[in-house]
């Protein structure tokens, strides 16, 4: 069985060192949760946390791009639902696709039910 695949979303610059690692493992802990329900994450926060700053914010719109054209669905773990710059970008595009936007884990399990998951990975 094919798992799905979800990509988390988030704030993640920050000019403050100290709260941009707070964006990256407010994204982070949400894979294990994930990988709990069946689910593949891409949390793009873990693979560049040290590279901020390296590239322009066109070339991550155009990575992060990929990435949602990649995912089955998105999970916001931006506080509340309020979405600005990034983020709002790669959920807007994720609609636009057809691919759901998903803010809690409650939302995640009845996505993955839908999709026929075996909705906990500890029974594979």
């Amino acid at each position: 069985m094919r798992h799905p695949c979800i990509l988390i979303v988030g704030a993640f610059a920050n000019a403050d060192g100290y709260l941009r690692e707070l964006n990256v493992r407010r994204a982070e802990q949400a894979i294990q949760p994930l990988a709990v329900e069946g689910v593949t994450a891409i949390c793009p926060h873990s693979m560049n946390r040290f590279l901020f700053g390296t590239l322009n914010e066109t070339i991550w719109q155009s990575l992060m791009r990929e990435f949602v054209y990649r995912a089955d669905a998105l999970l916001c773990v931006t506080r509340g639902d309020a979405q600005f710059g990034g983020t709002k970008i790669e959920c807007d595009l994720a609609k636009e696709l057809g691919k759901p936007v998903l803010f809690t884990m409650e939302q995640v399990r009845c996505w993955v039910r839908e999709q026929g998951g075996s909705n906990d990975a500890r029974n594979v």
